[in-house]
C-alpha cells in the first residue's frame, strides 16, 4: 500500500478537502510523525551493523594550530590537557617570523604527570630555525582517573623568530569505547569476534551494569603495594583487593555496557581487543512521504497509520472550530479513533517483540565456566 491511500482516507475521515495542496502537505507531514511514533513505540525496525575495533584509538588536541607569542624575557605560553591513557606522543612544531626566514632557537616542554602526582615524562623538544620539528616520544602508561600534559613555549635565542606553532599534538590512547551512529535507536546487544569473516571465533563476552564496569579491574587488582610509598596512605594502608566477585564473573570474557554521554550513544568496553563487534539495534528509518511510495509497515498495520493520523488532522480542526456542536463531534470523533489507534499500536509492538524475543532461558552451567573458576 502507498502513502496515496492513506491521504485519501484520512481525507474521508476528516471530511476535507481533497484539492487543497496545503491540506495535503499537512497529512504528509502528519503521516510522518505517526510512523515515527509507531516505530518508536515498538522498537522497530530492527537491524544489525558490525563494527571494526582496535587496540589502540587516535587522540589529539581539539585546537589543531596553536600559536605561541613568544618573548625573550619569558616563558610565555602554557597549554594543559587531560588525558586517560596514553601509547606514544607526536609533537609536530616549528619557528615562524613576521619577516621570513625565522632563524634561531626556541624550546618546548612536555610534561605529563598522573593523578597520582608522579612526573611520568618530563622532555624539551628544541625548534630551530624555521625547520618543522617532528618529536615522536615513547610512553606507554594508562590513568584512569586522568594524567595532565603540559606544553610550555619557551623564548627563541639568536635570532628573529617571534612565533612557534605548534601544528599537531598526537597521541594513541586504549580503545575501549565506541561511538554509535546517531541513528541507532535501542541497542540490544554486542557480539565480539576475532574477525569478520563467517569462521572467526567469538571472544567470550558478557554485558554488565556501569557500576560493576567500574568496580572490575581485569585479571586481579593491584597484587602489592609498596611500604615505602604514602600513594595509597590515609591513617595506614587500606587493604586492597587482589580478586572480587567482578572478576569471578568478568574475567576471561569482554565486558561491555551502552551509555550515553553528551547526547551521543558508546558502547563501553574492555579489555581492549582486536576485531570486530556485531551490534543489533533498533532504529528510526529516514521517511519519505511521496503519495506514490510504499509505506514501510506490515498491511496489517495500515489502519494504524491512518488512524493516527486522523487524530492529528482533528487536532489541528479542533483549534479552528467556533460552535459547541462542532467540538462536541469533533472530540467524540477523535476518542474513536484514539481507541483504535493505541489498538494497532499495541499490536504493533506485540509483533515486533515476537519476532525480537529469546524463546527461552539458558541457565548458567559449570560447562561455561571455561576457566574452570568455581572449582
Amino acid at each position: 500500500m502507498n502513502y496515496s491511500t492513506i491521504i485519501r482516507e484520512v481525507l474521508d475521515n476528516t471530511n476535507q478537502e481533497r484539492n487543497s495542496k496545503n491540506i495535503v502537505t499537512s497529512i504528509k507531514h502528519d503521516i510522518e510523525k505517526t510512523i515515527r511514533d509507531m516505530f518508536t513505540d515498538a522498537e522497530a525496525p530492527i537491524k544489525s551493523e558490525t563494527f571494526n575495533l582496535a587496540e589502540y584509538a587516535d587522540d589529539a588536541f581539539v585546537d589543531a594550530i596553536i600559536p605561541v607569542v613568544l618573548d625573550v624575557s619569558v616563558d610565555s605560553y602554557t597549554h594543559t590537557e587531560t588525558i586517560k591513557s596514553m601509547n606514544g606522543l607526536t609533537i609536530v612544531v616549528n619557528n615562524e617570523s613576521e619577516t621570513p626566514p625565522a632563524v634561531g632557537t626556541s624550546n618546548l616542554n612536555v610534561t605529563i604527570t598522573s593523578s597520582t602526582g608522579e612526573e611520568l615524562l618530563n622532555q624539551d623538544i628544541s625548534i630551530v630555525d624555521a625547520v618543522i620539528t617532528t618529536e615522536v616520544i615513547d610512553i606507554l602508561f594508562n590513568d584512569v582517573v586522568g594524567a595532565t600534559m603540559v606544553l610550555t613555549g619557551s623564548a627563541f635565542s639568536g635570532g628573529d623568530a617571534d612565533e612557534m606553532y605548534i601544528t599537531s599534538v598526537a597521541w594513541t590512547k586504549d580503545f575501549t569505547s565506541l561511538e554509535l551512529p546517531s541513528y541507532i535507536y535501542v541497542p540490544f546487544g554486542a557480539n565480539f569476534r576475532v574477525s569478520t569473516l563467517p569462521s572467526g571465533v567469538a571472544y567470550l563476552s558478557k554485558e554488565m551494569a556501569e557500576e560493576e564496569y567500574n568496580r572490575w579491574v581485569p585479571l586481579g587488582a593491584i597484587k602489592e603495594v609498596d611500604e615505602d610509598s604514602d600513594i595509597f596512605e590515609i591513617d595506614s594502608n587500606p587493604a586492597t583487593i587482589v580478586y572480587s566477585f567482578e572478576n569471578l564473573e568478568f574475567d576471561n570474557r569482554i565486558g561491555f555496557f551502552f551509555s550515553v554521554v553528551d547526547d551521543k550513544l558508546y558502547l563501553i568496553f574492555k579489555p581492549a581487543v582486536v576485531g570486530t563487534v556485531t551490534i543489533r539495534f533498533s532504529y528510526i528509518p529516514s521517511l519519505d512521504i511521496v503519495e506514490e511510495n510504499a509505506v514501510p509497515l506490515h498491511q496489517a498495520f495500515i489502519n494504524g497509520v491512518i488512524d493516527g493520523t486522523t487524530i492529528r488532522q482533528l487536532q489541528k480542526m479542533l483549534l479552528k472550530v467556533t460552535d459547541e456542536l462542532g467540538l462536541i463531534k469533533i472530540k467524540s470523533a477523535m476518542s474513536l479513533y484514539n481507541t483504535s489507534y493505541k489498538l494497532t499500536v499495541n499490536k504493533f509492538a506485540g509483533y515486533n517483540r515476537k519476532k525480537t524475543e529469546v524463546r527461552s532461558i539458558k541457565m548458567f552451567g559449570i560447562v561455561d565456566d571455561t576457566a574452570m573458576l568455581l572449582q
